[in-house]
């Protein structure tokens, strides 16, 4: 079964972003970093398997729902501010290097991204919603239904069921 994953564009610059999204790429750094466990960000993105899903965050604002493509290992890395995608190179405009690359598929944008999704204090703060301090985190099993109720559904106008994700 696939797994839905909160992924944060938030140390990359606005231009990066946007080069990145228009070439269905997804970078990520801090790779050495622990968040919220023992786990490093380069261990987790690493571990996301092809067709698991994602929404992507910058600044706090929620930017798409999406689903990761191929597995690539060793993943896509940025080398002189370049990454190749398919024989073709990418040109980035600030300083990632090193950064890992994952190709993506965009499912749904959001048209006006928001940061204002309504759920309780608590459950705003866990590392899989849109301010929960993290770069890669995994919505956990026994969170799927808050996760389904307070911000796929009414951001994305998705459920589960959508996404071919069980509860049970």
């Amino acid at each position: 079964m696939p797994r839905i994953w909160k992924v944060s564009h938030s140390d990359i610059d606005t231009d990066d972003h946007s080069i990145l999204i228009e070439n269905n790429l997804l970078a990520i750094g801090c790779l050495n970093r622990f968040e919220k466990g023992n786990t490093t960000i380069r261990d987790r993105f690493l571990a996301i398997d092809e067709g698991d899903y994602f929404y992507l965050v910058k600044s706090g604002n929620i930017i798409l729902l999406g689903q990761f493509g191929n597995k690539i290992i060793p993943p896509l890395i940025v080398k002189n501010n370049h990454v190749s995608k398919n024989n073709r190179d990418i040109q980035l405009s600030s300083g990632i290097e090193g950064w890992l690359c994952r190709e993506i598929n965009i499912i749904k944008k959001v048209i006006y991204p928001n940061e204002n999704v309504n759920c309780a204090d608590k459950v705003r703060q866990l590392g899989y919603m849109p301010s929960g301090q993290t770069l890669v985190f995994e919505v956990p099993d026994n969170a799927l239904s808050e996760f389904e109720s307070d911000l796929l559904k009414p951001v994305f106008d998705f459920n589960l069921e959508d996404l071919k994700i069980s509860t049970l």
